[in-house]
């Protein structure tokens, strides 16, 4: 049986696909579950402060912060994190009000290929009331390290507002960005969200091929041009 090579280079890329190797950065069950609210407009951000994480987790430390920029109504934003097994990111903001939550991570120095990609399961979301729109709702991410820094703003999030619980979103990392984390450092993931918006995340990782999943793309589109070859002759 003869297969054509463009169906073997697509066998082999869903074998690719198949085959992700998860880099866990923060699962959210570490430590017991903490909370922080913000009620005052233009004062100080409220923080928990470093918290240590262990394994599976790669990051060393998390510290989250949240901070009101708006508020029309009583109310403010608040972020809960941790609690166990079944740990999760929860970022929330009152009706009429709107902020910004920060997670701060500190990364080791630890190989990562390319391509690669961040990604996290939303495990819920609302877009809150109906004078917000999804172009209020938007994470950024930003990276410090001695491989150098890189910034990923404004990534509208409303795409997802009433997104299936345990969605899995991905953003993409160029080359010379998964090169930097290689090398460890600061890295800060950054959500705005509008009045009345919530937020619940979990399994916050970088995603990479494993290098048997590369080979296979490799070895079928090297098949694929052999078997051109062998049409042109």
């Amino acid at each position: 049986m003869r297969f054509a090579p463009m169906a073997i280079a697509a066998s082999a890329l869903f074998a690719a696909a198949a085959h992700a190797d998860v880099i866990l950065i923060d699962d959210f069950n570490q430590p017991g579950i903490t909370t922080i609210t913000d009620t005052t407009v233009g004062g100080a951000l409220v923080t928990t402060g470093a918290q240590t994480l262990i394994t599976p987790n790669l990051a060393n430390s998390r510290e989250v912060q949240v901070d009101l920029a708006l508020q029309n109504l009583p109310g403010g934003i608040t972020a809960n994190v941790g609690g166990g097994a079944n740990g999760v990111l929860n970022v929330s903001v009152a009706t009429g009000d709107n902020g910004t939550a920060r997670v701060i991570w500190t990364l080791p120095a630890t190989p990562i290929g390319n391509p690669a990609s961040y990604s996290f399961a939303v495990v819920a979301s609302a877009l809150g009331s109906l004078s917000n729109t999804a172009v209020n709702n938007q994470v950024a991410f930003a990276f410090t390290g001695p491989g150098g820094n890189f910034s990923i703003p404004n990534l509208g999030i409303g795409a997802f507002a009433f997104a299936l619980p345990a969605t899995v979103v991905n953003f993409n990392l160029a080359a010379s960005q998964a090169l930097a984390l290689s090398g460890g450092g600061t890295l800060t993931m950054t959500l705005t969200g509008g009045q009345g918006w919530n937020l619940t995340l979990d399994q916050f990782a970088i995603t990479v091929p494993e290098p048997t999943s590369l080979a296979l793309v490799g070895l079928a589109l090297v098949g694929a041009g052999f078997a051109s070859r062998r049409r042109s002759a």
